[in-house]
This record gives C-alpha cells, structure tokens and sequence, in this order.
C-alpha cells in the first residue's frame, strides 16, 4: 500500500451507484429539461406564495421563485424550530424538508442569524398536490407556534 492513495480510500465504493449511472442517464436524456425546469418554478412558486406572509418566515434568495429553481429555502425565527417542522412534515404529511444550516453555517454567522432554516426541494416528480400539502402542513405548525 506505501505511498498509493487507495490508503486513503475508506470503505467500499459505491458500486450501485456506478452501475446505474447508465441507466440514470437514459432515463434524465428523455425528458425535456425546459420542461422539467418550467415545472420546478411553478412549484417553488406554489410553496413561496403560500408561506411568504407567515410570521417568523423569510424566503432566502431572490424573491421571484423563478430565480430560485427547486429550492424554496426558508428562513425561520428562533421560536420556530426547524427539526421540530421538519419530523412534522414528515409524519404529518410525508413531506420531506432538509432542517439546520445546510453546511453554511459561515453564512448564518456573518448575517447575525440565530435561527435555523428549512429547505424543500421540488423536481418533476413533485406534484402540485405535494406543493400544496406542504402549504398546509407547515402554515399550520407555523401558526401554531406563534399562537403558543
């Protein structure tokens, strides 16, 4: 082993992955990815329009959606907890959030940002019913922990 980078390598690799890359790619050249983009949009718009006036959010980014591609990054209060919202989500809804800092923790310090945020994520396969009950769950929660 002496001086071979393998020494470094922890594990095994990811041969799944690289077997299917193939087919992963065949699949994604299929589509039209104006389309899947376009779709994207509308359902960052979806979520962003029905959360943007709750207390304690702010949308990170620009604030038109189409700016912002799949990702409606939200920015929560202190008295809004990001993991407690996201396992909400989740068992409430089966709505999957990505809760914390999302390794920018840099970014939060250099803003004076205490609280945490929350991030979904939106591809072609995320319906507009999905937008929606995210809407509902997290507007819900969201106005719960104001009330308490």
């Amino acid at each position: 082993m002496g001086g071979s980078p393998a020494r470094f390598e922890a594990g095994l690799g990811h041969y799944a992955g690289i077997a299917g890359t193939e087919a992963a790619l065949a699949y994604l050249s299929d589509l039209n990815l104006d389309d899947v983009h376009e779709h994207e949009n509308k359902i960052n718009r979806i979520m962003s329009d029905g959360i943007r006036d709750l207390e304690g959010v702010t949308i990170i980014g620009p604030e038109d959606a189409n700016r912002r591609g799949g990702i409606c990054s939200i920015l929560l209060d202190e008295h809004l907890p990001s993991h407690d919202l996201a396992i909400l989500l989740d068992e409430a809804a089966g709505v999957m959030v990505r809760s914390g800092r999302h390794c920018v923790h840099s970014w939060f310090e250099d803003r004076g940002v205490s609280g945490d945020s929350l991030r979904a994520s939106a591809y072609f396969y995320t319906s507009e019913e999905d937008a929606r009950r995210f809407v509902d769950v997290f507007s819900e929660a969201v106005n719960a922990f104001n009330a308490a």
